[in-house]
C-alpha cells in the first residue's frame, strides 16, 4: 500500500477544509439543515486504507474551527457510553456537523495517562465554531 499522492492529498485537504468549513457555515445559517449537510459530508469519508510515516498519515491541515470534548473511559465501558451519547442526540435534535470520534486505545504504564494501566476508549464530541455546543458537551460528559 502506498502514501497518497500530492494531488489526493491536495484534494482532501480542499473537501476537509474549504468545502466542509462551507457547509458548516450554511448549517450555522440554516440549523435544521444540518442532518442533510452531514450525511453529504459523511458520503465523502473514506474508507481506505494507507501506509506511510505517521507524521504524513495522521497529521493534516484543519482550518474549519470547532468546539472539541475529549472523554476517555475504561474499554469495557466504551460501546455503553457512545450509544448513551447517540440515543441522547437523537432525542434533542442538536444542530450537529461534526461525526462522533470514538477511538480504543491499549493501557500504557505511563503515569499521568488516561490510559494508565487499562484499555480505554477516547470519544469526541465536536461542534462548529459558533454554534451551541455547552448543553451538548455537559450532557455527553454525564455518559462517558
Amino acid at each position: 500500500m502506498a502514501p497518497k499522492s500530492r494531488v489526493s492529498r491536495a484534494i482532501e485537504s480542499f473537501l476537509e477544509n474549504t468545502a466542509f468549513g462551507f457547509l458548516c457555515g450554511i448549517g450555522k445559517q440554516f440549523p435544521s439543515s444540518c442532518p442533510s449537510l452531514s450525511r453529504i459530508c459523511a458520503s465523502t469519508i473514506s474508507s481506505g486504507q494507507e501506509v506511510d510515516a505517521s507524521h504524513s498519515a495522521l497529521a493534516s491541515v484543519r482550518r474549519v474551527r470547532f468546539n472539541e470534548s475529549e472523554w476517555a473511559v475504561p474499554a469495557e465501558r466504551g460501546a455503553d457510553a457512545l450509544w448513551e451519547i447517540r440515543e441522547f442526540i437523537s432525542r434533542k435534535a442538536f444542530p450537529l456537523m461534526f461525526p462522533i470520534e470514538y477511538r480504543w486505545v491499549r493501557g500504557d504504564d505511563i503515569w499521568l495517562s488516561p490510559n494508565y494501566r487499562r484499555d480505554s476508549v477516547h470519544i469526541f464530541v465536536h461542534q462548529f465554531r459558533g454554534m451551541p455546543f455547552e448543553a451538548y458537551f455537559q450532557a455527553c460528559v454525564r455518559f462517558a
